[in-house]
């Protein structure tokens, strides 16, 4: 069960991300309202000043430095929000939504973006009641995700569209069906609600968890199809593994040990070959890589979601408003971009298995396994040709989308991480990759119920095989 969330200020971890996308209902310590509230008397205070801060009494991008009227400060806030709800696409899911809310509640309270507690109070009750604004999937270039954050902000104040109980309708109507009332924006408000970077940090949290997922099956296929060929684990031994000590290529090896611990393989009986050929000879180490960038992945993420990403911030200790660039979320973007490379690898890894496994059961080998061969196989369905098909996309997918966004708003803003973008099919890249990675399993399973004599598994590819059958 999802259970209860509590956010504190010692901030979120990417599983609290997790849980909340799943359901889970999200509490405020007090201490995180005290800040939030102590952040907001701060932009109070520089409104009495009466000094032109930026997206508080003036304009944003081109227009930053035409003043707004002290009578249009409320209404400029809700213009804000609707000129950036330009989002198109198909609409995200209710998981990615709550996971997105998560990420600005969170950010919102580090006490940096001078929010009104009521803005916080309503997206905290929204997500509690499941209440999901309909966000559409395409229009942030990361550099705070605007035009998705905006969507959501249509919806704290009564606007837009939202889906509740799997029903849309309209943003007012979910509010009023799940007794919240709308938040009246006042000013920071919305530049506060529709900055930060909730796409790339919320759906980043989410796709760091289920890299490490990846990262395992990785292994399990991989041991998997080394016990269909009969293959050499010699390259999987701790001191080989150390003599190169990257955290995750030891944490492979150390994996595939154990998934292959108590079978035929682990038994000490001399290999058939002395070598096996690169992609199972290498899985420590192409393997390791990946789960070295899903650690870097999760870093970054988690550095981000407890940061604060707006400008202007506001500084409770020295009382005063800074401009800053913490809305780029560039190292969280290149991580993204590192993390679809290696995927790829993996891609590659495997279907390469795969091959050297049919053509060792067709007898076509040129080189030596101890595969027992059949007297009659078959791949099944032929899905290594899906395999084939989808480690093209693979690849593709693996492609740098940061150097890919043209200057915008009259060249102010004349640089993006698009991090959306980085994270989102770093996403498709994970889910292509799993589909391989079952494919193998499915491949290396039937070769082995193919088998004219049975193979002992590991104690961690047995259960994966009885589970499939």
């Amino acid at each position: 069960m999802p259970g209860i969330v509590r956010l504190t200020t010692e901030g979120f971890a990417a599983e609290d991300v997790g849980r909340i996308a799943q359901g889970a209902t999200l509490e405020l310590a007090p201490e995180v309202l005290q800040r939030v509230r102590a952040s907001r008397a701060v932009v109070e205070r520089a409104l009495e000043g009466g000094q032109p801060v930026y997206g508080l009494n003036t304009g944003l991008g081109s227009r930053r430095d035409r003043p707004v009227s002290p009578e249009d400060l409320d209404r400029y806030q809700v213009q804000m929000v609707m000129d950036h709800a330009g989002g198109v696409g198909e609409p995200l899911a209710d998981e990615d939504v709550r996971a997105i809310m998560a990420a600005r509640i969170a950010g919102i309270s580090r006490g940096g973006s001078g929010a009104h507690p009521g803005a916080l109070e309503t997206l905290v009750a929204m997500l509690n009641a499941g209440v999901h604004p309909v966000v559409p999937s395409v229009g942030s270039v990361g550099a705070s995700d605007l035009m998705h954050m905006a969507a959501i902000a249509m919806v704290v104040m009564g606007r837009g569209q939202a889906r509740l109980e799997d029903r849309a309708m309209p943003g007012g109507e979910a509010l009023a069906r799940a007794a919240i009332a709308p938040h009246r924006l006042r000013p920071k408000d919305g530049l506060a609600l529709i900055s930060g970077n909730g796409v790339s940090i919320g759906l980043g949290a989410l796709a760091a968890l289920a890299a490490e997922r990846t990262a395992v099956l990785a292994d399990v296929a991989g041991a998997l199809t080394l016990e269909a060929i009969a293959g050499n684990p010699g390259p999987f031994d701790e001191e080989a593994a150390r003599a190169k000590p990257l955290p995750g290529q030891i944490a492979a090896a150390a994996h595939l040990r154990e998934l292959l611990s108590g079978g035929d393989l682990a038994g000490g009986e001399p290999p058939h070959s002395v070598q096996d050929p690169l992609s199972f000879r290498v899985m420590p180490q192409v393997h390791g890589a990946l789960r070295d960038q899903v650690a870097a992945v999760r870093a970054a993420v988690e550095l981000e979601l407890n940061a604060i990403d707006d400008s202007p911030l506001v500084s409770i200790d020295r009382d005063r408003l800074l401009s800053t660039g913490n809305f780029h979320p560039m190292g969280l973007a290149l991580a993204f971009e590192s993390l679809r490379v290696a995927l790829a690898h993996l891609g590659m890894l495997s279907e390469r298995r795969m091959n050297k496994l049919v053509a060792a059961l067709y007898g076509e080998a040129s080189f030596e396994f101890g595969v027992q061969r059949p007297g009659r196989y078959s791949v099944p369905g032929f899905v290594i040709y899906s395999a084939a098909a989808l480690l093209s996309e693979l690849k593709q997918l693996a492609s740098p989308v940061t150097l890919d966004c043209p200057p915008l708003d009259l060249d102010v803003e004349d640089h993006a991480t698009l991090a959306p973008q980085a994270v989102m099919l770093a996403r498709r890249g994970l889910l292509v990759l799993e589909t391989i990675l079952a494919i193998e399993v499915l491949v290396a399973i039937s070769a082995l119920d193919h088998q004219p004599q049975p193979t002992r598994l590991g104690r961690g590819t047995q259960p994966v095989y009885e589970a499939v059958h």
